[in-house]
Formats: C-alpha cells, structure tokens, sequence
C-alpha cells in the first residue's frame, strides 16, 4: 500500500497521465473476455473474506439483481462469467461491472469487518468501463450505499481511511503522511443505482489514490 501515489485527496481533480495509464475504454461488450486491463481488475465474489459477508448478509453487490447481461471475463485462474449493468451515457456504451483494483478489495475487507456496521452495505457500482466521468473508469473508483438503523458509514470509512494512512519520506528526509483514500457523499441519480431514498440510507463515492506509473507504463520507484 505504500506505493508512490498521485496526491489527489478529492474525487474532483482533473484528469492526468497517470489517470491515461489506468483508465478502460473503447470496451464492447463481446471484447470484455480478453481485455488485458479488465482482466488485472478483481471480482469482489472471488475474495474469502467479502464471500464471507456476503454469506452472511453483510455485503450486498447489486449487480446480482440488477444485471443486464452476463460477460465472460478470461483471468489468471481461469474464465469467470461476471454478471454487468450495460446503459447508454452521453451516447456511449457503459459497462458496470462488479470488478476494482486491488486496494478496493483491501478497504472492502476492513469495512465490512467493522463492528459498527451493523445493517447491509450495499455495493452499488465498480469500475464502468467507457465512463469518462472523472475516476469512473479505472476500477479505483466505488459507489457504496450502508442502509442500517444506524447509518454508520460514514464513520466507518474515515476509521479505515485513518487505519490506511501511511507516511513516507521525501528527498531531504522530511515525513509526509498520505491518505489511501478519499470519499464524500454521492447524490448523482442518473445511473442504474437508482431508488435511492433520502435519509433512508447512505451513499458515498470513494476513489483510491491510484499509484504513479512511468512512461512505460512500470510503477515508478521510490527514490
């Protein structure tokens, strides 16, 4: 986790060439099953402990009920057929699909053993490939709506946001602290994660401070 990250500590900053690096799209769908940036991506239902939640009641990923087709996806360990929400966005074909980058699964693991949660928190977008809006595309950008008696998520998030801060040291040996990740409340209702009622629950976008890569596309070393 402490690789070197760009410095975005909100999910509103501009565009960059790290961004370029991560980013998925001119994706159709009959193509999905060989794309060499979605395969490196995670499937949430293929990690132990979010399974586990999962089983239990705890993690609700709502492309299981609100799947519009079914791609199958060629990874490392084998073909996976992963259920995907196709919609039409500034007359693009967007793909959303229940699959992040590996500190997604990371900060998934921490939230959904936090005790304080004690209702369901719902999974309610991934990486959307074609979606040129900000993060949206790189799978280090989530959409999660908790609906509990006690709406807790918001304080669960900055636990594990507190729990994931790391420092590192500059040139001249002077300590930086760093956040893994930045949140805020999510109000947009354009997309299939609709039926979102206000003050019944909440929902929040959280985007990963991707790491920085080089030229050729290697991650850079810290110096």
């Amino acid at each position: 986790m402490t690789k070197p990250r760009i410095k975005s500590k909100t999910i509103t900053d501009k565009k960059d060439e790290t961004h370029k690096q991560y980013e998925i799209k001119d994706v159709k769908l009959n193509k999905i099953i060989t794309n060499e940036k979605i395969r490196n991506l995670y499937y949430l239902e293929k990690d132990d402990v979010l399974q586990k939640a999962i089983t239990e009641d705890k993690l609700i990923i709502s492309h299981n009920k609100a799947y519009t087709h079914m791609a199958n996806i060629q990874f490392e360990y084998g073909n996976e057929k992963v259920p995907v929400v196709v919609s039409n966005k500034n007359s693009k074909t967007v793909i959303d699909a229940p699959l992040v980058q590996e500190e997604v699964i990371y900060i998934l693991q921490k939230l959904v053993t936090e005790k304080s949660l004690m209702g369901k928190t719902h999974f309610k977008s991934g990486a959307r490939f074609n979606d040129e809006t900000k993060w949206k595309n790189t799978g280090f950008c989530f959409i999660l709506e908790y609906q509990g008696f006690d709406s807790n998520l918001e304080k669960a998030l900055t636990k594990v946001q507190e729990e994931t801060t790391y420092t590192t040291k500059t040139k001249d040996n002077k300590t930086e602290t760093h956040e893994l990740f930045g949140f805020k409340k999510y109000k947009e209702s354009e997309d299939y994660e609709t039926g979102f009622q206000e003050g019944y629950g909440q929902r929040f976008v959280i985007i990963v401070n991707a790491p920085v890569k080089n030229d050729n596309g290697r991650m850079k070393e810290k110096k």
